[in-house]
């Protein structure tokens, strides 16, 4: 699963788990949250969650306005 570090900005591949924010393999900090892609801009970022989504649709999109997506390439490089 692609996770989005919020210490370092950068997208990171880790085993799926229920926690969030979960912990970082490395420091040992719970800095992981689930990442969204947008196809359009060819980032990852923080996924909004459900209850958001829900509350307002336009937390669906990245912030430039392009729909968002739990599908995108894997992150080449590993913080």
């Amino acid at each position: 699963m692609v996770f989005y570090d919020l210490d370092t900005k950068q997208p990171l591949v880790e085993n799926i788990t229920t926690t969030t924010p979960a912990l970082h393999p490395k420091t040992g900090r719970a800095t992981l949250v689930p990442a969204s892609y947008c196809a359009v801009c060819k980032a990852w970022s923080p996924s909004p969650s459900i209850e958001l989504r829900q509350r307002n649709p336009k937390a669906a999109f990245c912030p430039k306005g392009h729909p968002l997506t739990l599908d995108g390439p894997w992150p080449e490089s590993q913080p």
